[in-house]
């Protein structure tokens, strides 16, 4: 990369613009609507990790439902399971409020991201999660974080407009 190239890099990405701008767009879309390799997606995950416009751009694959190729850093698969746990996050209210009661519950596996990500915000311990749901804290703390990442993406869909979820049927 030239001197010259770079500077506008610098000032583009100063500037918010899209770290992929200059990117080469096979890197996120696969040729022929092929299979991107293992080594495509990491790649291009790389470049989307320091983008200043990555949530926009998340938003804008969500909200049109698009659900090919890397956007926002996620692949179509991550991006079902994030509109998934979205979703979660709303339909989970009854089990925290018994296990804020006292009361034991058992918790699905899907449902535990967004259970621990609202026990969290309530202010419980990773410990006291731990306890409450038969799980090891460090259970609790992957949990946690797949339930705050769901909980950006419902976020950013509250600024947006979004469609339908990617790859599925409008309902």
């Amino acid at each position: 990369m030239d001197e010259q190239h770079a500077a506008r890099r610098r000032r583009r990405e100063e500037a918010g613009g899209p770290a992929c701008r200059d990117a080469d767009p096979g890197l996120f879309f696969p040729p022929d609507g092929g299979t991107m390799t293992s080594g495509q997606v990491s790649r291009a995950k790389a470049l989307c990790q320091a983008c200043p416009v990555q949530q926009a751009c998340l938003t804008i694959a969500v909200s049109f439902g698009d659900s090919n190729g890397i956007w926002g850093g996620t692949t179509p698969g991550e991006r079902r399971r994030l509109w998934d746990q979205a979703a979660r996050l709303r339909s989970v209210a009854s089990i925290v409020t018994d296990l804020a009661a006292g009361r034991t519950v058992t918790v699905a596996a899907l449902d535990r991201p967004a259970v621990v990500y609202h026990l969290t915000t309530a202010g419980w311990a990773t410990e006291r999660i731990a306890g409450a749901l038969g799980i090891s804290p460090a259970t609790v703390d992957a949990a946690y974080q797949r339930g705050r990442s769901a909980a950006r993406f419902a976020a950013a869909l509250s600024r947006g407009s979004p469609g339908k979820a990617p790859g599925r049927s409008a309902a």
